[in-house]
């Protein structure tokens, strides 16, 4: 199993975690339940699928004048608790990870393997939206059982994220983004926002 721990977080009331799985999906948003349900997940050899799939999602967002945030999650001493245990990762184990994030997020979302360890997530919501979802994505993670031939595994995660405006180039959003990891990482912090 898959554990994770953190130096600081804070509990969510369960009526704020429900508040973001009630919001209601647009009509305008169809056009990214299509495309995920098409193919809900790049393979993690292919970053340039990946990049595409945000360059969609945004497009989508800016046509619809809808509200998107991008969201990097970085899991520390992955490579390294699976080595201990004389595993290798694998992709079926970063997919199922993969399968975790977006069973706490709407259809209309969206998640991929970033590589080095972290996953992307396209989020069509306000910035409170995104961190209503991706502390109910860090806590399931926090309190995570992956069954590895009954190995336990520790490891941490860190969560950055940003509101992306719609004239705002896909690169400076994915700059951004990686940064807002960063500042979490620095900051010890299991979340952090960046504008």
């Amino acid at each position: 199993m898959i554990c994770a721990s953190s130096k600081e977080w804070v509990t969510l009331p369960p009526d704020e975690i429900n508040s973001y799985s009630q919001i209601p999906t647009q009509p305008e948003l169809q056009d990214s339940e299509d495309i995920n349900s098409r193919d809900c997940f790049c393979s993690v050899s292919e970053p340039r699928a990946v990049k595409n799939r945000i360059k969609q999602c945004l497009g989508i967002a800016k046509r619809n004048t809808l509200p998107v945030s991008l969201a990097l999650m970085g899991i520390e001493g992955l490579d390294l608790c699976l080595q201990q245990q004389g595993y290798q990762k694998t992709d079926q184990v970063l997919m199922e990870l993969v399968q975790e994030h977006q069973d706490h997020l709407r259809e209309c979302d969206w998640v991929a393997y970033w590589g080095n360890n972290q996953f992307v997530m396209v989020i069509f919501s306000d910035p409170q939206g995104a961190k209503i979802a991706l502390k109910g994505i860090w806590q399931a993670f926090k309190s995570r059982k992956m069954n590895l031939d009954d190995a336990v595994i520790t490891c941490s995660a860190r969560i950055g994220f940003t509101q992306v405006h719609h004239n705002e180039h896909m690169n400076t959003c994915l700059e951004c983004m990686e940064s807002a990891l960063y500042k979490a990482k620095t900051t010890n912090k299991a979340l952090a926002f960046l504008a």
